[in-house]
């Protein structure tokens, strides 16, 4: 069961109890916790969705229609996107496909649409625009796991965390954004997950990285995680750094259709916005990627705190203007708008604590326990 801290309901959210048919549906009351809003859904894959799409209807809009003046495609051409992509989530995992089509009967979205929302870094990456990116570590000897989140500023008011309780009794909780099934997050099995964006060229043709998260955080062991992302049909460009309770762990590297493996091997895992298992160079795009890598293993080796406050700082460091890890946020002269770090995360995995940090509006961190 998951504990948090500043409880409050948001006003006009209204939980549901049965179907037409008189079955038992999960809660879709949005919540508050902290600084952040927060919805728990359960029961069966189309049954999470549909309660996740109705208590989020008109957030899932607002996304889809943001993202969708991004991707610089016209409406149909969307659509085929979409299509394409559902089959991709459909050939990987049938429980998503149906998470993504219960989020498209609840939301009023076309099943494409919200297929191609959870594409969204595929589809931006498409678009080759500059960025700010994020920085994650793992930390072994202690089991934790973080990383902050950089974004679009009018990401914000829509970024939120979602509880998943499946019917087997596993759980999971997971910062992300209105229609997307999963992203940066732990489970109850002590697993937990980030993601760094990669430089890529081309169309990105395979399972979306968000969908890949959200299969490894439904995933009971490390193996599960590993396995299922190297049978995914690739085709984006992206690290998925996994780790749990007993400080083993592993960086999924992928590069188009290939995927490589970084294991933990004691020592701390960082990782930026640059390949470190494939002989790719350092994209313009992502410029201060290598200097945030060299700056982040700085500050570890220097820092002699417990690692939760040891990774919360180095977080929040902002002391090396070529190496800046939590980004102010700033116009990049594209379409994204003023992008900056969002949120800090910092997982404990072995007592399966969440701490999560909104960076607009608190310095202080909500503490999810699992």
């Amino acid at each position: 069961m998951f504990e948090f801290r500043h409880n409050q309901p948001v006003e006009g959210a209204k939980p549901s109890s049965s179907d037409r048919e008189g079955r038992s549906t999960p809660s879709q009351a949005l919540e508050v916790r902290g600084p952040f809003h927060y919805l728990s859904v359960s029961g069966d894959p189309q049954h999470q969705g549909e309660a996740y799409g109705t208590a989020l209807r008109r957030q899932i809009g607002e996304t889809f229609e943001l993202y969708s003046t991004l991707f610089g495609l016209a409406p149909r051409q969307l659509i085929e996107r979409g299509a394409r992509v559902l089959e991709r989530i459909d050939q990987f995992s049938l429980s998503i496909g149906a998470v993504v089509r219960g989020v498209a009967s609840g939301s009023g979205l076309l099943p494409e649409e919200v297929a191609a929302l959870n594409a969204r870094t595929e589809l931006f990456h498409e678009a080759q625009q500059n960025q700010k990116e994020c920085t994650a570590v793992y930390l072994p000897n202690s089991s934790v796991l973080g990383q902050n989140w950089d974004w679009a500023k009018r990401l914000d008011p829509l970024m939120f965390l979602l509880r998943v309780e499946g019917e087997k009794g596993h759980s999971f909780v997971t910062l992300t954004e209105p229609g997307i099934v999963g992203k940066i997050g732990m489970n109850s099995a002590g697993i937990g997950v980030c993601l760094n964006i990669l430089p890529g060229e081309g169309e990105c043709d395979g399972v979306p990285v968000h969908v890949l998260l959200r299969a490894v955080l439904e995933s009971t062991s490390l193996e599960e995680a590993r396995e299922k992302i190297l049978n995914a049909r690739h085709g984006t460009a992206s690290s998925v750094l996994v780790g749990n309770d007993k400080g083993e762990g592993f960086c999924a590297e992928i590069f188009g259709s290939e995927v490589r493996f970084q294991d933990v091997r004691g020592e701390p895992l960082i990782r930026t916005n640059h390949f470190q298992e494939f002989q790719v160079p350092i994209s313009e795009f992502f410029d201060d990627s290598l200097p945030r890598f060299n700056r982040a293993r700085f500050l570890l080796e220097r820092d002699g705190k417990p690692a939760i406050a040891r990774l919360e700082g180095l977080l929040a460091d902002q002391d090396d203007p070529d190496a800046v890890i939590c980004s102010p946020f700033e116009e990049l002269g594209n379409s994204l708008g003023e992008v900056g770090t969002l949120a800090t995360l910092v997982m404990d995995l072995k007592n399966r604590i969440l701490r999560i940090r909104r960076t607009l509006s608190s310095e202080n961190f909500t503490e999810i326990q699992l």
